[in-house]
């Protein structure tokens, strides 16, 4: 049997039923139509979904269904309440086996009838093994597997996919990208071809330059040649889906089946109900519809009670698919699209001498669609349709309009996806290039805070340097800005601050040897009083801080602080050999250029600093009195 005869095939059935019964009016139900079906072929694939399911596909689920090893019986249907369905064919066929609903997406329901299979846990594991864009054909394919692997090892495999994605809310990665996906691939694409090379450019120019040197060399450009090239080859393996979905590619003939169907239903009467949908006429009507037809003297009506589906023949376009019957029949008339599952109803004009936009654009919403807040079962549409031939009544004459819309179907866009470096890529660039400029700026202005860092930190640092031969200039700008650094620090101290009472004594001590800080007046305190006033403060700014401390270095006071249990701090510990000390020893300028002085023998307090602070503030208080 051939496509077109097939699908032809449950029209027929419809003649066959009312022929059998002795009446010529009478449809069967949907039930009855899709048992009809499965007699001629236990794989049934509807005509209705040529862009999602097409039945050229028909020839794998047969094989898929031959390997559960009991009588498959496989109805592909679109979406629709399916409640009890499986179990009415089974009693409209009258035979046993697996009976397998599959919908757009895949597996809905599975029943057996006298067999057995584990039809449950192949329906879950069906669902939860695959992701959402698997497509009806492997969700069909993973069914068949699971049941004829056994029921044991089928109940095994779908606990553990219950448990992992029953109620968790998890879901298997998709296997494809769409279109924007590979749009936003395109897009980075090209965003890191230009900003990662021109950044390598950008900033290799700019360190350059910080450090006074010009021009572009070997290294970067080379680098950047590299990276560049990275991308445009690197890219294409990443990202390299070729399609956006799992389905074939319909064929000629998978477009034409269901209009062929429908014309054929539509030649020799004037309503045609889908038999393998839900039956939304009943006989009375249909006769009701059938005379009130007659009667209508403008010229013929056509009513096509069908679904208008997204992946149909028209992608959903209900005037693509009358100007398709039109096109088929070689008839005029008004040609009525009513869709039994969504219940609307849509009117076209094809060459009859009456008002068309009173037809199309004047349609009123009560005829048009069932907007009830309970909508029907079968949205009404018997009473509808006879309420719209009552309408048509009403509808002035005019001259005969042109034949209607003859919009062409929707071309089938292959599943194939656009190139990588295509559409968004180019946008891409410009972005990337933009980016590139602002990581140069972000660039310099981390470079820029942090050299601020560091030099703030070598400032700071150099303000605490102990030098073994400090000059006459370094002791008095020192001891000067740790004076003035440490009156700052206790006037901002609170009273009941720790350390505060010894920072006051180091204070007070350092200010009787300097006068104080940025003193001009008066006699100018020598290298020593100046580097006993530098140890003072920073034995005061210490101890506000927290880390009060008694001894001194023996070897340099200004190092600070002596090991617990040592005269000398860590620097100068004892084992470092004499001549190390010696280097490391304080020395002060002498008077008038005679040499430097060991600060042991140097006048004034200083000397007393191997004794510790308290030591050092008592003998500078005593010194100052005599002076």
């Amino acid at each position: 049997m051939t496509w077109r005869r097939w699908g032809v095939a449950v029209a027929a059935a419809a003649l066959a039923w009312g022929a059998a019964t002795g009446t010529a009016a009478a449809q069967p139900s949907q039930a009855e139509a899709l048992a009809a079906a499965l007699r001629t072929d236990p794989v049934y694939l509807t005509d209705q979904l040529p862009r999602e399911v097409p039945r050229s596909t028909a020839p794998a689920f047969a094989a898929a269904a031959r390997r559960t090893g009991v009588p498959t019986f496989v109805l592909v249907l679109p979406q629709q309440s399916w409640d009890g369905l499986l179990g009415t064919v089974h009693d409209r066929l009258g035979r046993d086996g697996l009976y397998v609903l599959v919908g757009p997406n895949g597996v809905e329901s599975a029943r057996t009838f006298g067999v057995s299979a584990p039809a449950t846990d192949a329906s879950d594991i069906a669902l939860y093994s695959l992701p959402y864009d698997a497509g009806a054909l492997r969700s069909f394919q993973a069914f068949t597997d699971a049941v004829a692997s056994g029921p044991q090892r089928a109940a095994t495999r779908a606990d553990q996919l219950r448990a992992e994605y029953g109620n968790t809310g998890k879901d298997v990665a998709p296997f494809y990208i769409d279109r924007t996906d590979r749009q936003n691939q395109g897009f980075l694409t090209g965003v890191l071809l230009t900003s990662v090379p021109l950044s390598v450019l950008l900033i290799g120019l700019y360190v350059r330059r910080k450090r006074s040197r010009t021009g572009l060399r070997l290294p970067e450009s080379a680098a950047a040649a590299a990276l560049a090239a990275t991308v445009l080859l690197g890219a294409p393996q990443v990202f390299d889906q070729k399609v956006d979905g799992p389905q074939q590619a319909p064929t000629q003939a998978d477009l034409t089946t269901r209009l062929d169907r429908v014309a054929a239903g539509l030649q020799h009467a004037a309503v045609y109900s889908d038999p393998e949908s839900p039956q939304v006429l009943d006989a009375s009507q249909q006769a009701e519809l059938a005379r009130r037809i007659a009667a209508y003297t403008p010229g013929p009506v056509k009513i096509a009670v069908v679904p208008q589906l997204s992946d149909d023949e028209s992608a959903g376009d209900q005037s693509v698919f009358a100007a398709g019957l039109h096109r088929r029949l070689h008839q005029k008339g008004i040609y009525v699209i009513a869709d039994p599952l969504r219940g609307d109803v849509h009117v076209y004009d094809f060459g009859i001498p009456v008002d068309a936009a009173r037809l199309t654009l004047d349609l009123p919403m009560s005829l048009a669609y069932d907007h009830d807040d309970n909508p029907a079962v079968d949205h009404r549409l018997g009473q509808r349709l006879d309420q719209l031939m009552t309408y048509l009544g009403t509808v002035p004459h005019s001259d005969p309009a042109p034949d209607g819309p003859d919009d062409p179907p929707e071309p089938v866009a292959g599943h194939r996806l656009p190139p990588l470096f295509h559409g968004d890529f180019w946008p891409g660039l410009f972005m990337g290039a933009l980016a590139a400029g602002l990581l140069l700026g972000i660039t310099a202005a981390v470079t820029g805070a942090a050299g601020a860092f560091a030099r703030g930190r070598r400032r700071a640092a150099k303000g605490q340097e102990a030098p073994a031969h400090p000059t006459a200039g370094w002791l008095s700008r020192t001891a000067g800005s740790e004076v003035k650094a440490l009156a700052e620090e206790v006037a901002a101290a609170q009273d009941d601050a720790p350390g505060r009472e010894r920072a006051w004594e180091c204070l007070d001590a350092a200010m009787l040897l300097t006068g104080g800080p940025g003193r001009h007046d008066g006699p100018q305190p020598g290298p020593a009083d100046l580097a006993a006033a530098t140890v003072l403060a920073r034995a005061g700014r210490a101890a506000l801080a927290g880390r009060t401390y008694r001894t001194l270095c023996a070897v340099n006071p200004l190092h600070g602080p002596a090991v617990d249990g040592a005269h000398a701090c860590a620097a100068c510990r004892p084992g470092r050999g004499s001549a190390a000390l010696d280097a490391r020893r304080l020395t002060l300028p002498g008077p008038r250029g005679s040499g430097r002085v060991p600060y042991e023998k140097a006048p004034g307090p200083l000397p007393a600093a191997r004794d510790g602070i308290s030591r050092l503030v008592a003998t500078t208080k005593e010194y100052a009195s005599v002076r």
